[in-house]
C-alpha cells in the first residue's frame, strides 16, 4: 500500500493544486483558440502564457511542479538512495532538432533535484500518467524505494498539434466529453506531480505527523485491446479488463465516481461507455476534466487523479463542463454541475494509442499499522532470447529476416523501424518458444503475458521522419507517420499480432544497464495476472541504427 503525501498541478488555470481546484470549482476553462508556430490552421487548446517560466520547456515546467510538491515535505531527503523518480510523458521535449531524448531530460531533471537514483520515463501515449503511478506503487511495494516522486508533463509544440490535426481529431470549439454534440478533443499543456511513500518511508522521512485520511493507490491495472494501434476496441476489451481487475472484490456502491478519459472524440467516449456498462458501473457518477484543461497527454492521468482526490476531500464531485445530453452507446451518470458526495474512493480510467488502457482504484483512509514494508519476490529468468543488430546485417536486415522467416503479415511494411525491430525480434522469440515443451499455442487470447520494452531514444527515428512532413515549405502532416512517433506503438503492434490482452509498457532510461532493465521487467510480475514477460532492450536511434536484445521471462 502506498500513500500520496504531497502533490502539485501547474496548468494555464493556476500554478498550484489549490488554484487549479478553485478554477474548476468556479467552472472556468483554460481553453482558447490558438494560432501559433505559423501553422495554417488554428486550434483550441490550453496554453501557458509566454514568459511565465522564463523558458517554457518540458524540463523547466516539470522541475517547477516537482519542487513545489516536494516543498510540502520539508524533511524529505531527496538525495537518499531510497527515493526514486518516475516521469510520464507522451512526447517529452519536441522542440525540433535541439530536442533532448526522454532519457536525457529525465537525467537533467534528476540532477537538478539532487536525486542520486536513476530515473525512468513511462511513455505509453495518453495513459503514461497512470502507468507512472502504477510503476511507483510497484517500486515501493517491492521494497526498492520508500518514496517515489511521480511527475507527468507535456508541452504543446507544432509537432504535437500537427500530429493530432492529421488525425482530424481536434475540435475548433470547446470540447464536450460524452455529449451528443461532441466533435473532437482539445489539447492542453500542464505538469502534475505526486509524492508517494509507504509507511516505512513516512516514518523514515518524518512526514507522518498529523496526517490522516491519506489517499492510497489500492489497485491498478494496465490492459491492451489487441484491436488497433490508433482506434479503440468496439467491445472495450482493454478498458473493461482493467476496470474488472480493479473493482474485483470491491463494493462498487462505495465508489464516489469514475474520472474517465473523456476526450470528446466519438469513438473514445463510446468505448468508455461500453467498458463501464460491461463492468456494471453505469449508475456510478462519471465525468471528464478535458473541458477545463484540454487533453494534457502525459500529465492527464496525474492531474486528473489529483483534482479528483481534492474535490472528494472537499465533499464534491467535479461536473463535466459543457455536457448537455448524453450521446454515447450506453447512457452514463454524467452531470455538468458539481455534485456532493460523502464517499471516499474513486476510479481513474484512461486509454490511448497502441491499444493501451489503464484503471486505478484510489481510496482515502487513515494510516494503519497494517501498511508494512514487504520485499517482493522479483527473481526472474529467461526462457529464450534473441539479439538483432544493424551492425551485423545492415539497414535492410529486418526486411530480409521478415521475408525469410515470417512473410505472412503484410502490415510489416507499414511499420516504422522501431516497430519492425520489435515485431521481428518477437517473432523469432516466439518461434524459439514453440520448440519448448508445455507452451501454449500462438495466437490465442492471452492476458497472462506482459510486454515491457525499454530504450534510450524512444521514437527518435520516427520523430525525424514526421518532422519532414510538417516543415514550413511542405506542411502536410501524415497520420501514419505521427502514430509511430509514440514509442509504445511497437508494444501495441506485438499485442495485436499475438492477441495479447495483458499489460504493455514502454519505458525510457538514460542508458542500457542490465541491472536496471531486469529490475523493471521483474516489476511487471507484481501484476497478479502476469505469468511471463516479453521484454528487454529495443533501441532505434535511426532507420539504419538499431539493436534488439529481448527475452521471454518467467519467475524463478
Amino acid at each position: 500500500m502506498i500513500y500520496c503525501i504531497a502533490d502539485n498541478i501547474i496548468s494555464p488555470l493556476g500554478l498550484t493544486t489549490e488554484e487549479n481546484l478553485e478554477a474548476v470549482c468556479q467552472g472556468r476553462t483554460a481553453l482558447a483558440l490558438q494560432q501559433l508556430w505559423d501553422m495554417p490552421e488554428p486550434f483550441m487548446g490550453a496554453v501557458f502564457s509566454d514568459g511565465l517560466f522564463g523558458c517554457k520547456s518540458f524540463e523547466t515546467i516539470a522541475l517547477v511542479s516537482i519542487r513545489t510538491a516536494i516543498a510540502k515535505v520539508p524533511t524529505l531527503d531527496i538525495s537518499s538512495p531510497r527515493v526514486g523518480l518516475v516521469l510520464s510523458s507522451t512526447k517529452g521535449d519536441t522542440t525540433g532538432k535541439e530536442g533532448r531524448t526522454f532519457g536525457e531530460s529525465a537525467a537533467r531533471i534528476a540532477e537538478s533535484l539532487g536525486l542520486t537514483t536513476r530515473p525512468i520515463v513511462m511513455s505509453n501515449a495518453c495513459i503514461s500518467g497512470a502507468t507512472a503511478q502504477i510503476q511507483a506503487s510497484r517500486l515501493i511495494e517491492s521494497g526498492r524505494f520508500d518514496c517515489v516522486i511521480v511527475c507527468g508533463c507535456d508541452v504543446l509544440t507544432k509537432f504535437i498539434v500537427a500530429g493530432f490535426q492529421s488525425f482530424k481529431s481536434l475540435s475548433l470549439s470547446e470540447c464536450r466529453p460524452f455529449d451528443e454534440d461532441r466533435n473532437g478533443l482539445n489539447l492542453g499543456e500542464a505538469a502534475a506531480t505526486m509524492v508517494f511513500c509507504n509507511k516505512e518511508g513516512l516514518s523514515r522521512f518524518g512526514v507522518h505527523t498529523g496526517l490522516k485520511d491519506l489517499w492510497v493507490l489500492k489497485k491498478g491495472a494496465i490492459r491492451n485491446d489487441a484491436f488497433h494501434i490508433s482506434g479503440p476496441s468496439r467491445t472495450a476489451e482493454g478498458s473493461y479488463r482493467a476496470l474488472r481487475d480493479v473493482i474485483e472484490d470491491e463494493n462498487i456502491e462505495n465508489i464516489a465516481c469514475v474520472n474517465a478519459h473523456g476526450t470528446a472524440t466519438l469513438y473514445n467516449d463510446d468505448m468508455e461507455s461500453v467498458a463501464l456498462g460491461r463492468a456494471g458501473l453505469l449508475s456510478t457518477p462519471t465525468g471528464s476534466l478535458k473541458s477545463y484543461f484540454g487533453h494534457t497527454l502525459g500529465a492527464a492521468g496525474i492531474l486528473e487523479t489529483i483534482l479528483t482526490m481534492h474535490s472528494i476531500d472537499a465533499g464534491w464531485l467535479i461536473g463535466s463542463r459543457g455536457f448537455a445530453a448524453g450521446g454515447t452507446y450506453y447512457d452514463l451518470n454524467i452531470s455538468a454541475e458539481h455534485r456532493p458526495t460523502d464517499k471516499k474512493s474513486f476510479i481513474k480510467l484512461i486509454s490511448g494509442f497502441g491499444g493501451c488502457n489503464a484503471a486505478m482504484l484510489y481510496e482515502a483512509r487513515e494510516m494503519k499499522d497494517d501498511a508494512t514494508l514487504r520485499t517482493a519476490e522479483t527473481g526472474i529468468k529467461s526462457l529464450v532470447s534473441v539479439r538483432i543488430s544493424s551492425d551485423e546485417g545492415g539497414a535492410d536486415l529486418l526486411t530480409r529476416i521478415y521475408k525469410e522467416r515470417i512473410g505472412n503479415y503484410p502490415k510489416f511494411y507499414k511499420m516504422d523501424t522501431l516497430a519492425r525491430l520489435g515485431f521481428v525480434a518477437t517473432e523469432l522469440l516466439l518461434e524459439k518458444e514453440q520448440t519448448l515443451s508445455d507452451v501454449l499455442p500462438r495466437f490465442i487470447d492471452r492476458e497472462d503475458r506482459a510486454i515491457v520494452l525499454i530504450n534510450r531514444s524512444a521514437s527518435k527515428a520516427a520523430d525525424v521522419k514526421f518532422e519532414s512532413t510538417i516543415s514550413s515549405e511542405n506542411f502536410f502532416p501524415s497520420p501514419a507517420d505521427f502514430v509511430y512517433t509514440l514509442p509504445n506503438i511497437v508494444a501495441g503492434e506485438i499485442a495485436l499480432r499475438n492477441n495479447y490482452h495483458g499489460e504493455t509498457n514502454f519505458i525510457v532510461v538514460q542508458s542500457e544497464i542490465s541491472e536496471q532493465i531486469e529490475e523493471i521487467i521483474a516489476l511487471s510480475f507484481e501484476d497478479p495476472k502476469v505469468k511471463s514477460v516479453i521484454g528487454g532492450w529495443l533501441e532505434c536511434s535511426a532507420s539504419d541504427k538499431y539493436e534488439a536484445n529481448l527475452a521471454i521471462y518467467i519467475k524463478k
